[in-house]
């Protein structure tokens, strides 16, 4: 048992905080109430305090947990954690856990079997569980080819998430079971869900060549697990080609949607009170969707245009050298003067720059005062999102590079709660490895060779300056990264960060609060718009969008 809520300074009750005339109460109190999860609570209190464990409390916990039907709605309610606990209470309890093991183990594999008669959407949620306790049973042998089974008859339907936890699970097994190759088909399938989806996504009236993308990435990302050795067997060897020339043609007609929202220079009332209506009494999923789509990423060209502006207008200021300094009075930075010719220079491309990244100050101060902040007060006040609901974003999205969806999706969940020194922890160092690894994907080279032969990795400032990679971003989301991330004339903060350079405040300044809402934003492009495909079209498999009352999703 862990506190409810856990931030830099405080948390919520834990059970070392309860005083002894209260762990004497409970002992009291429990008594009094049936086997239910009331009591299991209380009980696994007892139990976890040194000076009170007993078998009994132990006993009694899993008796209460066990309560909890196996079914949908149960399951997804707090089923899985109430067994999670008894299963590892029962273990716990060492030789005298062993036989009840057993009878959880036993009705664990019958609600397995029963689901799997019917395919039901909790078949794969089961299995997951047995899975990741690693359960020993008469049935488990038959586990990995119940997985693909369910997995093709999913798939046979048109419901392609499910089918793609089924393969996905289905690996896994495989895998504990030592058949390595049966493990790389269901790989392979898994990778054939994504292609499938794309292919829903590519023709016809509703087309939607961003989807497209994204699932075909997944699929390239997928295929790459295979190993070597079963590539040629598998009939993939040709695939990355392939997949390659596919995602860059559904690149190629990929036109981004925006909202533009207009707002005076200081007064931010109207963007702050739509931000309320937008997200207030409305669902978990509509308040989060407003959240990353309702603004839109800056523009370089607007940016540049209004540097442009503003050093025509301040022409003094303009003709002279800018030099920035940081708080402790260094000089980080410095921008020669603009010449007086008619057509910018390279020096006063330099001077530019410098002024397009001092202006998206505003960008961000105005987006985080007057959206951001207000849409997270309504989502913190309204709605609880589950950290593995920002994981499973994250696992679903183009953007994230295999296993890294752990660590992204923790990132974007502590800033989802305010916890923002939490999230640039885990997103800047992550944001790196995004970059690099679709630059990788595009064929582009990343490190470099020293005079002994030893080749390092590229920062991220040096990634961005490669030639070509604007052609992997785009002009607007480049121009954000070096802004927000690369650029001393900005916050800096990849190397501000890496450099330890960051002290508590700067966790929490206007700057990590844009950067952590940049990269959901990025993250959750491609989900809404099949979330929006889903809900605007009843010709197309609507199984194959993200469905917002799937197992995982928050409500």
């Amino acid at each position: 048992m862990k506190p409810f809520a856990v931030f830099e300074d405080r948390r919520s009750l834990d059970v070392s905080d309860l005083a002894i005339e209260e762990y004497d109460f409970v002992k009291i109190l429990i008594d009094s109430f049936e086997p239910g999860l009331i009591k299991a609570r209380l009980a696994e209190i007892l139990w976890l305090n040194p000076d009170h464990k007993r078998v009994d409390y132990a006993l009694a916990a899993i008796e209460g947990y066990q309560v909890v039907l196996l079914n949908g709605d149960s399951w997804w309610g707090g089923g899985k954690e109430c067994w999670d606990r008894a299963i590892s209470l029962a273990r716990g309890l060492g030789k005298s856990g062993r036989v009840i093991l057993v009878q959880l183990t036993d009705l664990l594999f019958d609600a397995l079997a029963l689901e799997f008669k019917s395919l039901s959407e909790l078949f794969p949620h089961l299995a997951d569980s047995v899975l990741e306790h690693r359960l020993v049973h008469s049935q488990a042998a038959d586990l990995p080819e119940k997985l693909e089974t369910a997995g093709r008859g999913y798939e046979r339907d048109g419901q392609l998430i499910r089918a793609r936890h089924c393969f996905e699970l289905g690996a896994q097994a495989y895998s504990m079971a030592k058949d390595r190759l049966a493990s790389a088909r269901m790989v392979v399938a898994e990778a054939q869900t994504w292609i499938t989806e794309a292919r829903l996504r590519e023709g016809g009236s509703v087309a939607q060549p961003l989807i497209a993308m994204n699932h075909l990435a997944k699929a390239l990302q997928i295929f790459r697990k295979v190993p070597q050795a079963f590539r040629d067997q598998l009939g993939i060897t040709q695939v990355y080609e392939q997949l390659r020339s596919q995602i860059a043609e559904a690149g190629s007609l990929t036109v981004q949607t925006m909202y533009t929202i207009s707002t005076g220079p200081i007064d931010i009332t109207n963007l702050a009170t739509m931000a309320l209506e937008e997200t207030t009494g409305k669902s978990a999923l509509t308040a989060l969707r407003a959240l990353t789509t309702k603004l839109p990423f800056a523009s370089w060209q607007e940016a540049r245009t209004r540097a442009l502006r503003t050093l025509q207008v301040g022409l003094i200021s303009a003709l002279t050298e800018f030099t920035l300094v940081d708080q402790n009075g260094r000089v980080i930075a410095k921008a020669p003067g603009m010449s007086m010719s008619t057509l910018p220079t390279p020096s006063d491309e330099e001077r530019i720059w410098a002024q397009m990244v001092q202006g998206h100050e505003l960008t961000r101060n105005v987006a985080v005062e007057g959206w951001i902040f207000p849409v997270l007060q309504v989502i913190q006040r309204e709605h609880c999102f589950r950290e593995q609901d920002l994981i499973n974003l994250a696992k679903v999205s183009a953007l994230v590079p295999p296993e890294r969806a752990l660590m992204v999706g923790k990132g974007l969940y502590w800033g989802m709660v305010g916890e923002f020194a939490m999230a640039a922890h885990f997103l800047i160092p992550q944001l790196e490895n995004i970059v690099r690894h679709h630059m990788k994907e595009a064929g582009m080279n990343t490190s470099n060779t020293d005079r002994n032969d030893i080749v390092n990795e590229n920062g991220l400032s040096t990634l961005l300056d490669v030639e070509g990679v604007e052609d992997v971003f785009g002009p607007n989301l480049l121009f954000e990264l070096k802004a927000l991330f690369c650029s001393p004339f900005g916050p800096n903060l990849r190397n501000e960060f890496a450099h330890g350079l960051m002290n508590d405040g700067d966790f929490y300044s206007p700057s990590v609060v844009y950067a952590w809402w940049f990269i959901l934003k990025w993250v959750a492009m491609p989900y809404w718009r099949a979330l929006e495909l889903h809900e605007e079209s009843g010709n197309v498999d609507t199984t194959a969008a993200p469905n917002p009352d799937e197992p995982g999703m928050a409500t």
